[in-house]
């Protein structure tokens, strides 16, 4: 498979069209469909989902978590400008989505 961005100007993190070769297309619909998509794959189990996305000095974070007592939660943190090390801002990023996964009304 070939990534191919859709866009060429501008800000256009992971806008991608992904193509298959057509010497593959048979392998890629084999993939589809031997994952698996029920309720017990891991993937699937996970009491957040999220979209994490990383620029010279900028850090975001957005998505779904389920806090303790099964509220879904959506939330979106943006941080730039900041004066620290990025590892630093990801891990307060991070800290800060267990508080939300911890929280009861």
């Amino acid at each position: 498979m070939a990534l191919v961005p859709i866009a060429k100007l501008g800000n256009f993190i992971h806008i991608y069209d992904f193509k298959v070769d057509p010497d593959h297309i048979d392998d890629f619909i084999r993939l589809f469909n031997e994952f698996d998509y029920s309720d017990e794959n891991p993937m699937h189990k996970s009491a957040a989902q999220v979209k994490d996305g990383a620029l010279g000095g900028v850090r975001t974070l957005c998505g779904l978590v389920y806090a303790a007592d099964g509220e879904p939660l959506v939330f979106a943190i943006l941080a730039n400008n900041f004066a620290v090390p990025g590892p630093t801002i990801t891990a307060a990023i991070d800290a800060l989505v267990v508080q939300l996964a911890s929280f009861r009304r």
